[in-house]
Formats: C-alpha cells, sequence, structure tokens
C-alpha cells in the first residue's frame, strides 16, 4: 500500500471528508468519508459512515460504523456495532466484539466472535472462535470452528475440526474429521458426515431435554447422546442415554446402553 507521500487525516465532533489515500486516519464524534479511503491505519470512536470501500493496513472501531462498500485489511479490530455492505477481506485477524451485520463475503485468517455477528455470504478462515451468537448464513469452510454459544448455519459447513458447546443449528450438511458437540439447548441438523463423531448432553437438571435432532449421521466411530435420527450409519457406533434413531446400519460394531432406543439395527 503505497501511502509514504500522504498525509493524514483528524475528524473530530461533527465533521466529514473526501475519500482519498492517507497515511493515519483519526475519527472521533460524528464522522462521514465520502468516497473510497485507503490508508495506513484507521481508528475511529463513535459514528463513523464511509460511503464507498476501506482499504487499510489496520482498522480499528469503537462505536457504531458503516461502510457502505468493501473492507480490505491487514487486521481489524471491531467493538460495538458494525454494518458491511460489501465484502470484507482481512489477511490476518478479524475480530469482532458486539454486534456485526457483514451483508456479503467473509474472508480472514483467524475470525474471532465476541457478542453476535451475521454473515449473509460465504465465510471463510483458516479459524472461527464464536463466543455468543453466530448466524453464517451460507456456506462455511476453515480448518477449526470453536464456538461456545449459538451457532446458525445456512449451508454446507467444512472444517477439519468442529466443536460446539450450547446451541447447533444447521440447514446444510456439516462436513468435518472430528466433530464434538455439548449440547446446553435443543438443536437440530440436518446431516452430518464425518470420520470420529463425539455428541454429548450438557450438564445440569434440564440437560436431558436438551435434543439434537438430526435427518443423517454418517461416520467412521460415532458416540451419540440425546440423538433423534432417522438413520445413522458408520464402521463402530455406540449410542447412549436419551437416543432415539430409527434405523442405525453399521460395519464392524454397534453398541446401545441403557436408556437408547433403535427401531432397526443393520449391519451392512
Amino acid at each position: 500500500m503505497q501511502t509514504e507521500a500522504a498525509h493524514d487525516l483528524h475528524l473530530s465532533g461533527n465533521g466529514s471528508a473526501m475519500g482519498g489515500i492517507y497515511r493515519m486516519v483519526h475519527l472521533e464524534g460524528l464522522s462521514t468519508i465520502d468516497g473510497d479511503l485507503v490508508c495506513e491505519q484507521c481508528v475511529a470512536h463513535g459514528v463513523v459512515r464511509v460511503h464507498g470501500n476501506l482499504r487499510a493496513e489496520t482498522a480499528a472501531f469503537h462505536g457504531k460504523a458503516d461502510v457502505f462498500g468493501d473492507v480490505v485489511a491487514g487486521s481489524a479490530d471491531i467493538h460495538g456495532s458494525m454494518n458491511i455492505s460489501g465484502v470484507c477481506d482481512v489477511q490476518k485477524t478479524l475480530r469482532m466484539h458486539g454486534s456485526s451485520r457483514l451483508q456479503n463475503a467473509v474472508h480472514a485468517e483467524v475470525i474471532h466472535i465476541h457478542g453476535r455477528t451475521h454473515v449473509g455470504a460465504e465465510c471463510v478462515a483458516r479459524e472461527i472462535e464464536v463466543r455468543g451468537i453466530a448466524q453464517l448464513a451460507k456456506d462455511v469452510r476453515a480448518e477449526r470452528i470453536d464456538c461456545n454459544g449459538v451457532l446458525r448455519l445456512g449451508g454446507l459447513c467444512e472444517a477439519e475440526a468442529f466443536f460446539c458447546r450450547g446451541q447447533l443449528h444447521s440447514s446444510g450438511l456439516i462436513n468435518a474429521e472430528k466433530i464434538h458437540i455439548r449440547l446446553h439447548a435443543k438443536s437440530g441438523v440436518q446431516e452430518i458426515g464425518c470420520t470420529d463423531l463425539r455428541i454429548e448432553r450438557g450438564h445440569g437438571f434440564f440437560a436431558r431435554r436438551h435434543k439434537l435432532v438430526v435427518d443423517m449421521i454418517e461416520g467412521d466411530h460415532i458416540y451419540v447422546e440425546n440423538v433423534v435420527a432417522k438413520r445413522i450409519r458408520g464402521n463402530r457406533i455406540t449410542v447412549g442415554h436419551g437416543v432415539y434413531v430409527e434405523r442405525v446400519e453399521y460395519r464392524e460394531e454397534f453398541k446401545r446402553q441403557h436408556g437408547a432406543r433403535v427401531g432397526e439395527i443393520v449391519q451392512v
């Protein structure tokens, strides 16, 4: 990013400026930028509107921000409320604390969600961490997904490792090498495909009510509790307490623990 000859931009109070190429951008109060903004560092406190694309090496927003265009950054740190109408492309880490609405695709090396976040298109990262509520409306691809809270998936989810403690809803396939889910609320998934799957109920008096409803589970090594499934297919399958499955198809080993109900068992 060529900004060596550029000057700084500093707005405070109720201010506005045209877009352009800057070195350091500091926005305080109510700030409006008309046009594309390119800079090394963008720091904003208060209410900010950017009517164009934002490109920065580092970007930090504290308060409320609206970007009516794309955001391209080396790293981005959001505290408060953020709305991005275009693509969000972060080379390193994207951190979101508060409430964020990203209407288009999101790409980053690492995504940290603390609070409530909605992503309207595909979400691609090496690592996705959720501590709060995340609604990912389209396909998700990551090496590792770790959720402690509520995760809602609207498309295909592919990962090497998938961990969820809390509530999970998916209208598509969750496909991962290793999946570990601990249920703390009623959940629902259309289909699970995996190598190693473990679904456990959480702790507490009401834990037995926290069921995961799923159409199909397929994998190599499967252990499930508190699952209501139409079909489970795998090599080694163990169904534990609170499970009801209409049909089990296993190849090598099947175990049914006390409290599990199975309609039909078939070795294939």
